[in-house]
């Protein structure tokens, strides 16, 4: 008996990591699902789903649908956009709906971080719009997250241009970020 030909897929998280996975190419969205959940070693699964995201737009996949099939279309698409815009298509691993109450009740680390990355992630790309303010306090809040304490001799102006990740703009709202220069920005940052 013969071996299938295995398919590869990278499934986006929303901390902007990646995991690959082996899959048949008959295999569903449920089965790749339920691949990505045993990776991740998360406990709480029940509202996490896997996405297609292309562009402006995103949707949850069906569970019978087959990914393979979705990237052959891609493939297709983005041949056919040569010359063009890029077609960028991927899957995405994220909470479907936030509850309250779910969230009250959610133990599991994994997907706490899961939640965060991807509340995180709806806010710099201006998913969920806030204002200017905001936007400034959440910077705070996640510079804390990702550097630890404030230290007055290693963050100053310039130290998020010299960073490793190298990206303002991975703090700041997409619409908002014109709204002042970068140095302005990181500025009211590290003095929050």
């Amino acid at each position: 008996m013969a071996s299938r030909t295995t398919v590869v897929v990278k499934v986006h998280l929303m901390n902007n990591s990646s995991k690959a996975f082996a899959i048949d190419p008959n295999d569903n969205a449920q089965k790749l699902r339920d691949m990505v959940i045993e990776r991740l070693a998360l406990t709480e699964s029940r509202c996490f789903f896997l996405f297609e995201k292309k562009e402006d737009f995103e949707r949850c996949l069906d569970p019978d649908e087959k990914p393979a099939e979705l990237m052959k279309h891609w493939d297709k698409v983005h041949d056919k956009k040569k010359g063009e815009d890029s077609y960028n298509a991927i899957f995405l691993f994220k909470k479907k709906i936030f509850l309250k109450e779910e969230e009250k009740e959610m133990k599991d680390p994994v997907a706490m971080d899961l939640v965060y990355q991807q509340a995180v992630s709806d806010i710099t790309q201006s998913v969920y719009p806030c204002s200017a303010p905001d936007a400034i306090k959440l910077a705070g809040l996640q510079m804390h997250v990702t550097y630890g304490d404030h230290n007055s001799q290693i963050h100053i102006p310039g130290f998020l241009a010299k960073s490793a990740q190298n990206n303002l703009k991975s703090f700041v709202p997409v619409n908002l970020y014109s709204n002042k220069k970068s140095s302005e920005w990181e500025t009211l940052i590290l003095k929050e």
